[in-house]
Parts: C-alpha cells; structure tokens; sequence
C-alpha cells in the first residue's frame, strides 16, 4: 500500500525537525552557559578594550571566573573571541596565537583554562578574514583550522560570517568547518554566527550544535527589543531541542559603562532592561553567554533597583558619608541609609562616596528615585551577582 504524498511530506518534515548534532561535545546537549571576552579585557587590568586578549589578562579572567563563582553557578564555557589570532599564519599555514600577546602559545592558555574545570572556546570565521580584526578566515583552511583546534584542545568553536562573498549557500560552507572538526576525532561543540539570514533554524540541527538567529546584540534597549522580537517570530517548531539551539547572541546583562563599546556602541541598558534582556534569552532557550568585565567589580558598580523596605533597618549597620558628591544634600534615613549585610541605599538625588560598615562604596548613580547597593543574595539580580561574590571572596581574603 502506498503512503499518500502528504503523510511522506509530513514524516520528512519531522524527521528534519528532529534531527541533531549529537557528536558527544562537552556540554552541547543544553544551550551553552559560558562568558566571552568580548567586550570584557584589556591590557594590565586597564579599562576593557572592544576585542582585546593576551595571556595575562586571559588568565585573570580564568582566576576571576572561579573566583566570582561563576563555575559554581554551572557556567563552563570560556570563550576568547575575534582576538586572539595573529594576523598572519606560520610558515606551514596554520593559525597561530598573535605573537606578542600570546608569546607561549594558545594552548597555554587552553591548559590553564582546563586546569580550572572549564571548556575552552575560540572564534573564527568561515571567509577570507575575520569580522573585527582582520584575522586570518578559515576558506581554504576548515582542515587545518580545526586538526590544530584539537591539537591545543580546543572545546567550542564559533564561525563568524564576514567576507564570504562569492563562497555560495551558509548551509552549504558551514558544513566545511562542521565535517573538519568531526574528523579531528575530537568532540568540538560547533556555533555557527551566520546572523540568521537564511533561516539556520531550518537545517543547522544537522551541522552544528546552535547558530545565530540574528545580528549582533549591543547593550541597547533598541537592539535587545529586535532580537526578542525576532525569536519571538521564528516557527516553535524550530524553538530549540537538545543538541540544537537559536542563539540569539552574547549577553551585555550588567555591563554598564564598565565593559568596552560593542560595535561602538556603549552598554546603557536600565537594571530592568538587563534584567529582561536575561530572562528572554533564558525564556527563548539561547546559550547564555555573558561578557562581564568580571575581573573589575567593585563595591563602586551600583545596581539600580530599588530598596528593599523589609532590610532597611539603619540600627543593623552603621553608615557616613564620606564624600558628598550631588548638589542634593545628603540626610541619613532620609535620603540614604544602609540595609545590613553591607547594603546601602540613596533617594532624593544624594550620590557620593559612603563608608557602610567601615567599606568605602561610592553610589554615584545620576537619575530620579532609589538607587540600591547589595550584595544580598536573597535579592540579587544578573548585573550584580558577580560583583557581590567577588566582593565576598575579597572580604575573606583580607580576613586571614
């Protein structure tokens, strides 16, 4: 008996659908927790630099992301992005590490980084060239980029798309770089950044373990609300599935004034805004990957929520002003107070420096309403949660 032509359509529909690219990588079956260097390092502890990366500040960020508890929170996934090859290959083709910011190799990096626990990640880019850098592409090199990925140990790796003109279908050159890591015979999680332009939820569950639904997300509310927008808009049947995921960029939750310009365009999200832009991506299932400058949370990064009523008890913790700062005088209880538990709070347009329990905390924080500093971990949100552990981890070590 023959099946009518709908049923077959159908069955092949599925099929498509609920196929995968299962090639046993360390954490590829969920969408990936992980942080990127992206917009978050910079040489000598100095402010980040859109892009940048070296051994030293590759390292501390390793040292900061156990130290901030980020692994203990079930993040694993350490990414260097469009920073960190140098601009020519070596005398046998291969890529290599930009020789003055890594003068001992990538794979000491790699090393340190699994020391720790974590999976490491680079980037590359499927044409000539990479997007920011000018780096060197994987056309013609998918063999050879990915046998000496293995070869460092390399566990992710994410393609970029720029200067691919003339290369033809993204379906059909992703599956270069898919089928050279396979080969390798090493698991490698692959994450295709093709943008989303021709439909990668339709047929990149067969080559890679997620792919970009968009282009790039800055800190803005503009490009937060179109990326949202757009998940929100593809078929729930291509919604996500283990081993297959809509990526719909890399986190900026938190990052303020504190982290690089992303494409020139500064972090200026509202607590809010950075809150919601967390629990979309969360709600939509895309890999979470924050690019926090996670070795440079201070007690002076405010958040910008309000007080907690039910904590603001002044006769728990004690609280001066150290440094007016606002033309808006400063009155205790009445325009700030602190909360216990190293809390403070400031209304009414008072901002400056305080000591709260004898710690300095500047709540600087220009605007209308209540501004909150905490390290409460009842009700804490993303863009404080690892400035509050870190602050925690400091305050232990200047115990001992």
């Amino acid at each position: 008996m023959a099946i009518p032509r709908g049923i077959t359509l159908l069955l092949m529909s599925i099929a498509t659908i609920c196929k995968a690219y299962d090639n046993q990588a360390p954490g590829s079956r969920l969408p990936v927790l992980g942080w990127s260097s992206w917009v978050a390092l910079g040489p000598g502890g100095q402010h980040p630099i859109f892009d940048y990366c070296d051994e030293a500040s590759v390292k501390a960020a390793a040292d900061a992301f156990v130290e901030v508890g980020l692994k203990d929170a079930g993040y694993t996934g350490f990414h260097l992005d469009d920073c960190w090859a140098n601009v020519d290959r070596n005398s046998s083709g291969y890529l290599q590490g930009e020789l003055d910011h890594f003068p001992n190799g990538i794979k000491t990096v790699v090393d340190y980084v699994h020391d720790k626990g974590m999976d490491f990640g680079l980037y590359t880019c499927a044409g000539s060239h990479t997007c920011v850098g000018g780096r060197p592409g994987s056309k013609d090199h998918s063999t050879q980029d990915a046998d000496v990925f293995a070869e460092w140990g390399v566990d992710w790796v994410k393609q970029d798309n720029c200067n691919t003109q003339g290369m033809g279908r993204p379906e059909d050159y992703y599956k270069l770089m898919s089928q050279a890591l396979n080969a390798t015979g090493r698991p490698i999680c692959f994450a295709m950044c093709e943008w989303g332009q021709d439909n990668p939820w339709e047929w990149g569950g067969a080559i890679a373990q997620s792919w970009r639904m968009s282009g790039d997300h800055t800190g803005v509310w503009s490009s937060t609300k179109a990326i949202i927008r757009a998940s929100a808009a593809i078929p729930s049947q291509y919604s996500g599935r283990p081993y297959a995921w809509n990526d719909m960029d890399m986190l900026e939750t938190g990052n303020y004034e504190q982290a690089a310009h992303a494409n020139g365009k500064e972090s200026n999200m509202t607590s809010v805004e950075y809150k919601t832009e967390f629990s979309m991506w969360s709600i939509s299932a895309s890999p979470l990957v924050v690019t926090t400058p996670i070795m440079n949370c201070t007690p002076g990064n405010v958040s910008k929520t309000a007080p907690w009523s039910s904590v603001q008890d002044s006769s728990s913790c004690r609280i001066v002003v150290k440094t007016q700062l606002s033309k808006a005088t400063c009155t205790k209880d009445t325009s700030f107070g602190c909360t216990g538990n190293g809390g403070m709070w400031t209304d009414d347009g008072c901002r400056g420096t305080f000591l709260v329990d004898g710690q300095q905390v500047v709540c600087d924080q220009d605007g209308v309403g209540t501004v909150s500093y905490t390290h409460l971990r009842a009700h804490e949100t993303p863009e404080h949660l690892v400035c509050r552990l870190l602050l925690e981890k400091k305050k232990k070590k200047n115990k001992t």
